[in-house]
């Protein structure tokens, strides 16, 4: 018997359906029992704990992914290769350096890391030149006149070397590193090939064949030149400024032809049409040291 209003009851086990049923007790006897009453305490209790292990486990997910995404970001950045700050990586391909041929030459080699690059070095002051002006060559067979290719006197013609092979993968990125070179890159190169003739053309310089010719010192030698079947009652004219180039897998796979002139025009068409040709590329308006 008691006279409080509440009762607590201790010692119940969790996720256990509890029913409970009240009377009263006086001097004379028991009074009847209430309905059954489900007490649903120790139920939400449970589902208190449930969700505060969930709330728990979702926080240590997401921990788990911002470390994940920060171990992953530095590892990206560790193998990132460098950005391209104007150095060019030579690892791996053919490198060939042409000698400064002037002693006041205060150009250095920069090395940083596995990159080598040139170091620019101030632009010398232009010396005036003359207005070169394209050489006019007599023929004796004709009034008209032949021009020279403009070639620039006081240029330094440097030793001949042959530069090395690239590699097709690696030509893009050649061509770009000597584009950066500016005068010590394609210039240069230029500068290194042999000029003048270097093999006999004898037919080229025949005074039939002079008129036929863009430049006097420009002409096909007599190994590689293209021969024309000859029209009748003309014998000179099996010759054309043209000579066979060598592909990379098999001989006389091109045609390296001059830009036709008055005299050359009709032979060109020969030469097409008797050697099948069904690809032509032309150079059209090329400017060299200025002139057009």
């Amino acid at each position: 018997m008691s006279s409080e209003e509440s009762v607590t009851i201790e010692g119940l086990t969790p996720l256990t359906e509890y029913s409970f049923q009240v009377a009263a007790n006086t001097n004379a006897g028991a009074g009847p029992y209430t309905q059954v009453e489900t007490t649903l305490e120790a139920q939400q209790s449970d589902l208190s704990s449930v969700a505060g292990g969930i709330a728990a486990a979702v926080i240590i997910l997401i921990l788990l992914i911002i470390v994940a995404i920060v171990v992953y970001k530095r590892r990206t950045r560790q193998t990132k290769p460098p950005r391209d700050n104007g150095e060019v990586s030579l690892q791996g391909r053919d490198v060939h350096f042409v000698p400064d041929q002037k002693p006041e030459s205060t150009s250095k080699a920069c090395v940083n890391d596995s990159l080598v690059e040139i170091c620019p070095e101030p632009p010398p002051t232009p010396k005036p030149k003359p207005d070169l002006k394209p050489r006019q060559v007599s023929t004796n067979s004709s009034k008209e006149t032949l021009e020279q290719p403009v070639v620039d006197e006081d240029e330094e013609e440097l030793p001949y070397a042959e530069l090395p092979s690239v590699r097709e993968e690696n030509l893009a990125e050649y061509i770009r590193s000597k584009d950066k070179a500016g005068k010590k890159g394609f210039p240069t190169d230029f500068q290194t090939l042999p000029r003048g003739l270097l093999h006999p053309a004898t037919v080229a310089e025949k005074p039939e064949n002079k008129t036929k010719n863009r430049y006097a010192n420009v002409l096909a030698y007599d190994h590689s030149r293209v021969v024309l079947e000859p029209l009748e009652n003309d014998p000179h004219s099996d010759y054309i400024n043209a000579c066979f180039v060598d592909g990379y897998t098999k001989a006389d796979k091109f045609i390296a032809s001059q830009g036709p002139n008055k005299g050359s025009l009709a032979d060109i068409w020969r030469m097409v049409w008797q050697y099948d040709v069904d690809k032509i590329i032309m150079l059209t308006n090329p400017v060299e040291n200025g002139k057009l």
